[in-house]
């Protein structure tokens, strides 16, 4: 069992880790222009709980294009869809690897609010990607930020 102890310690000795992991370079699968155009046109709306579940189509990625929503207002930071029965909007509060997995996130605020009945949710989202083919995923890893409060309060 010493013996078993002892090579192990030696085999470790020989791993290179960095002594401070901050050190660690960020890799990022995000666009360095147009970040809110592309949260619109690769966000998996699949990866949370809102008013797009019951259309959701298994098996495949539902982006806001999937339900024909168009953005009715376009900024650096903010995108608005509009229509008659429908408001939500997507906030861009930051971008940065807030997790600390070594890939750069956006953090979002996402309002998915009914004009006719009841259903409003404002949530922020940790969206990330790991590769360059792949959507825009929500972590379970839940940001908080002051201008984005989950309906019913203080986070």
């Amino acid at each position: 069992m010493l013996k078993l102890l002892s090579l192990s310690l030696t085999l470790l000795s020989f791993i290179s880790v960095p002594s401070d992991l901050s050190a660690m370079e960020t890799k990022s699968f995000l666009p360095n222009k147009d970040l809110s155009r592309f949260v619109v046109d690769h966000f998996d709306l699949s990866t949370i709980r809102s008013s797009f579940g019951p259309r959701l189509i298994d098996g495949q990625p539902n982006y806001l294009r999937s339900f024909g929503l168009v953005p009715s207002e376009i900024s650096e930071r903010k995108v608005i869809f509009e229509n008659d029965e429908w408001f939500y909007s997507i906030t861009i509060l930051g971008l940065q690897d807030y997790n600390k997995d070594g890939i750069e996130d956006v953090f979002i605020c996402f309002t998915d609010d009914a004009k006719i009945g009841t259903y409003l949710t404002v949530q922020p989202y940790l969206l990330t990607r790991y590769n360059f083919d792949m959507s825009l995923i929500a972590l379970s890893y839940t940001p908080y930020h002051k201008d984005c409060l989950p309906q019913g309060g203080e986070g």
